[in-house]
This record gives C-alpha cells, structure tokens and sequence, in this order.
C-alpha cells in the first residue's frame, strides 16, 4: 500500500469523524463582528499571551458558547499561524453521544496531531498493525498513551474543547479530565466551554480561569436585526422606528 494511503487508513481507523465539518457549521451561524467581547477581553488576552494555561468559559444554554469556540478557534488560527505547531478541538454535541466518549475525543485529538506532523510514529504503525481490525476507540488507555507521548514532539499546542458538559457519561468525563491534566502537564494551553452546573467539571476548573459567558447587547441586537431582515414579511411590514423599539425590547429584556 502507498505511504500516502497507508496514513489514510490509519487517519480512518481512528476517526472518520469530519471536526471541521462541525467547525464551518458553527462558524455559518456567526454574524461579522459578533462576539468581539471575548477576543477584547483582558482574560482571553492574557490567556493567549499565555499567562495562564487554562481558561474555561462557563454559559448556560442558548448564549451561543459553540458559536464563540469556532470564533476562537478562527482567531487562534489567524494570529498563530506560524507560532503554534498543533491546534486542535473538539466539539460535543449531545445529539451525537455514541461518538462523544473518552475514546472517540482521544481518538480525534490524536488523528488532528497527526496531521501536524512529517511522520508516524513507531508506537502508533506498529499498535495498529496489530489492532487495524478492531475499533480503535475501545483502546482509549492505550491510545492515549501515545497522545501524550506524541505531545512531547510539540513545544507549542493548543486543544479546545467545546460544550464539555455535553459529554454525558460521568466516567467518560472523568477519563477526559484525566487527559487534560496530563496534557497541561505537557504545555497545553486550553480552552474549553461548559454549562456552570456540572459538578465534577467545576470542581476540576475551579483553579483555574474561569469566564462567565453571557449574550451580549451587541450581538442581540446583530441577530435580531438579521433575523429581521432575512424574512421578507417581516422587513416589508416593520419601519425603522418599529425595527428599533423591537431592538431595544429585546435587548433590555434578554437574559442570555
């Protein structure tokens, strides 16, 4: 088999999952200039200028905590071009739970690694030799070992996570938080976003930086503006007058 097709195959045996798929889907629902605050923000600055490791940004549902990772992720992206030798994330959706274990966000962080670096390593062609047959997310314990050894060939790396919370099963979650721990062990930076009520999450973060999310005013007013406009009724119904109380209505009373 060609090398080019041998990568592949060992890509796919780890995860045919698409992340950036699921990354452009969230970056549709961003409207241009929406979500500025974060990137503005003295703690998100001074995480980027790695004065801190982790920062994790705590929202309830419905604040759009998804839509500001893959704005972060955009922005990482932009400004580390050349600075950052691996880049990776996550994203968690409880609509899709039977990928969203342990072994499944191992696997994907793992699969992204590689395709960061010139070569594979001994470890991994020779653990898939022996496993190609078998799927690859039930040997989390094993996998991960190699995750982590693989980190040490980075000297700079950022992983995201997004919607942590939405990982459901409390071991999968522990056995997550485990990873992270050793990854910042290693010089990780992260950054993930989670609901503010889940126990043992909050529990493991509570050292660490932590950025409440909420709706902002500008934002409200970007989506109910677009929102307006994108529906022909609407737009030919409401003047600008009614179009502005609407605005301020909405934006008064919205709670995030």
């Amino acid at each position: 088999m060609p090398l080019e097709q041998a990568e592949q195959a060992i890509f796919d045996w780890l995860s045919t999952t698409h992340y950036s798929q699921k990354h452009h889907e969230m970056r549709k629902k961003r409207l241009m200039n929406t979500g500025k605050w974060l990137l503005e923000c003295d703690t998100f600055k001074n995480w980027k200028q790695q004065r801190y490791i982790t920062l994790c940004c705590t929202g309830d549902p419905g604040v759009g905590k998804s839509v500001l990772t893959s704005l972060v992720i955009d922005n990482l992206q932009d400004s580390y071009a050349s600075d950052v030798e691996m880049l990776a994330y996550f994203y968690f959706d409880y609509q899709t739970s039977q990928t969203q274990t342990a072994g499944a966000f191992i696997c994907g962080i793992l699969r992204q690694l590689l395709g960061s670096m010139s070569f594979l390593p001994k470890s991994l062609l020779s653990f898939y030799a022996e496993h190609k047959n078998e799927r690859a997310p039930e040997f989390q314990d094993e996998l991960r070992n190699i995750l982590l050894e693989l980190f040490n060939e980075f000297e700079s790396h950022i992983v995201i996570i997004d919607a942590f919370d939405e990982c459901q099963n409390p071991s999968d979650r522990k056995a997550i938080l485990n990873v992270l721990t050793q990854l910042e062990s290693r010089g990780a930076r992260l950054f993930i976003t989670s609901r503010p009520h889940c126990p043992d999450i909050f529990q493991a973060f509570e050292s660490k930086e932590v950025l409440p999310v909420k709706a902002h005013e500008h934002d409200i007013r970007a989506y109910c503006r677009s929102s307006i406009d994108l529906n022909d009724t609407t737009a030919e119904l409401v003047d600008n007058s009614s179009r502005e109380q609407i605005l301020n209505t909405i934006a008064t009373h919205a709670q995030g």
